[in-house]
């Protein structure tokens, strides 16, 4: 790798596994990378996903706070990390030269994550091309999902039609 510095291109970038953008931080910095914290919505609906056998190892740091959530009014759960801090500094520092990182309008999810963790972790300067960030994207849940994470909740999601929603839409006229 080149010693007068490192150019990380990450526009276009759709993102990927929080985790893992991450992860690099440590790769750019001799200093310990604290990931960034997430809150979850205290509904209802949010604790019974929760609970659930099927995002239980997801969410199950989050508990104790939903729970707490009905006695306090907060709401929010407690800001906790999506990574393990100690994921994100098991490898350490692998490049020592000057680092940037560059991103435009179509940096999203884990790659404006990492951009974020670059600053927030004092690794180097975040350029942006465009008049505006990403920010966008989302883990995508299907109904299979939904159903599972809400199964014998208040919340219970009923069955799709078989044959999908056309059944009750007339197609359209081309």
């Amino acid at each position: 790798m080149p010693d007068n510095g490192l150019i990380l291109d990450l526009r276009g970038n759709p993102g990927g596994l929080i985790w893992a953008a991450e992860r690099l931080l440590q790769l750019f910095t001799p200093n310990p990378i604290k990931p960034a914290r997430f809150s979850l919505l205290a509904s209802p609906m949010t604790r019974a996903m929760a609970f659930s056998p099927f995002n239980r190892m997801e969410f199950e740091a989050w508990l104790p706070s939903l729970e707490a959530a009905i006695a306090t009014g907060e709401p929010y759960s407690q800001s906790l990390p999506l990574t393990e801090p100690a994921w994100c500094n098991d490898i350490g520092q692998k490049y020592s030269g000057p680092v940037v990182c560059v991103v435009d309008p179509n940096t999203y999810s884990s790659g404006d994550l990492f951009a974020a963790g670059f600053v927030d972790n004092e690794i180097g300067l975040v350029v942006c091309v465009g008049e505006a960030t990403g920010a966008g994207g989302a883990n995508v849940w299907t109904h299979f999902d939904l159903s599972e994470a809400l199964r014998s909740t208040s919340f219970e999601l009923n069955a799709l039609p078989p044959d999908g929603l056309h059944s009750r839409h007339p197609p359209c006229a081309a």
